[in-house]
């Protein structure tokens, strides 16, 4: 269509990202920066840089504005920390945001690694991952397998001293246990019901 794209880098730990970004948050700041400054660790200081700049959105939104003023296509690389998707609230608030303030129509691709496909535990594992984010960003979802040139690699580091490791059984399925016998109750039911007796006397009575 003859519209140019722009490259929005939004993980301030990424130094040295394989692209030239149109718009780089390590402008305001980095992890680096942050566990300097604050003696945090590398997943402290990213939290601390994600709520930094939703502190700071107003800097955001002016270096993105000749992009959206030039119709340019915006692809934003977000970190990759689960805790971002799942429990914080920065990122979807900074998207949140984007999507009222500039007027974006945002669609969110959610990288999956080939091989936890290949593994039940991590399958599920991934795709509960990929649904809570899907739930709190409020985007157009779309899952791509991501690392599929390196599925074979991680087949070979399945082996555990020169074995493969044996495959995956399922457990046996339980044995269902009978129900228990029917037993008769000890209380007939007229001792049971018997403070009912008088309401269907006066209800015969009235008929």
């Amino acid at each position: 269509m003859g519209r140019p794209a722009v490259v929005v880098n939004l993980d301030p730990a990424n130094e040295s990202p394989p692209y030239s970004p149109g718009v780089d948050v390590q402008a305001l700041i980095s992890v680096g920066d942050a566990m300097e400054a604050y003696g945090l660790g590398p997943n402290g200081a990213l939290l601390y840089c994600m709520e930094f700049l939703q502190a700071n959105l107003d800097w955001l939104e002016e270096a993105l504005a000749p992009h959206v003023a030039a119709g340019a296509y915006l692809i934003f690389d977000a970190p990759g920390q689960a805790e971002l998707y799942t429990t914080h609230d920065s990122l979807p608030a900074v998207v949140g945001h984007l999507t009222r303030a500039l007027d974006l129509r945002l669609v969110a691709l959610h990288l999956v690694d080939t091989h936890h496909c290949s593994d039940p535990a991590k399958f599920v594992s991934g795709a509960l991952l990929a649904l809570q984010a899907m739930v709190r960003l409020e985007l157009p979802h779309i899952n791509v397998l991501s690392k599929a040139d390196q599925t074979q690699h991680f087949e070979d580091a399945r082996a555990l001293n020169g074995r493969k490791l044996p495959p995956f059984k399922r457990p046996p399925p339980r044995r269902s246990h009978p129900a228990p016998p029917y037993r008769t109750p000890s209380v007939r039911p007229r001792h049971v019901f018997g403070n009912v007796g008088p309401a269907q006397h006066a209800a015969s009575g009235e008929r």
